[in-house]
């Protein structure tokens, strides 16, 4: 048995992305559950996208506005309700809908033009949004990037969108570059309904 304190914690599954934290919590008056989440190995080339939350809300969706395979054709948004896009080569992989997560998307193939990975509230009441006690926290991963989102320290921004509901923009992807980076009003924006298919 661990007395309380800090410690480090690795955690390592053949066929996943190993996981290590520096600053795991243990607390002595009491057993100490972690929800960790793993990643499967991706093939070069690919990401993955997984959003975690605490128990309220009860469902926070993950959606990502893609690029069209076209020239001037209209943006797909990879969702519960749209799973795949661009012909396989971005999908939804877990829908999570009894809070915590976690909701999973994958990028088997990347196309040029930008990426934007935004949360939303689903059911949320717009005037009482639930994100200050959502504990929501978004990690990518691919064989170049690891990165973590955590809205509690202010990672990309929250607006109202035409969902009717508020909206986290949390990062967005170059198709070619494949480098994300947080949201900002400047670089994610919701397009119009009409623009999405």
């Amino acid at each position: 048995m661990l007395s309380g304190g800090t410690y480090e914690c690795l955690v390592a599954l053949t066929g996943f992305e190993a996981y290590f934290n520096d600053n795991c919590k243990i607390f002595a008056t009491n057993t100490t559950e972690l929800k960790i989440v793993l990643s499967s190995i991706l093939m070069p080339g690919q990401a993955r996208i997984v959003l975690t939350w605490g128990k309220e809300p009860k469902d926070l969706d993950s959606h990502t506005i893609v690029p069209s395979l076209a020239p001037n054709g209209a943006t797909c948004d990879v969702s519960w309700n749209s799973k795949v896009c661009n012909g396989g080569h971005i999908q939804l992989d877990l829908d999570a809908t009894k809070g915590m997560g976690p909701e999973t998307q994958t990028i088997k193939e990347f196309d040029a033009g930008q990426y934007v990975y935004y949360v939303v509230e689903y059911a949320g009441n717009p005037k009482k949004p639930s994100w200050g006690i959502s504990n929501a926290k978004v990690r990518y991963y691919s064989q170049r990037n690891k990165l973590e989102f955590d809205i509690a320290s202010g990672a990309g921004y929250i607006t109202q969108s035409d969902l009717k509901a508020p909206v986290w923009f949390v990062f967005y992807i170059d198709g070619q570059t494949r480098i994300p980076a947080p949201c900002t009003k400047d670089t994610c924006t919701f397009p119009s309904a009409k623009a999405l298919n």
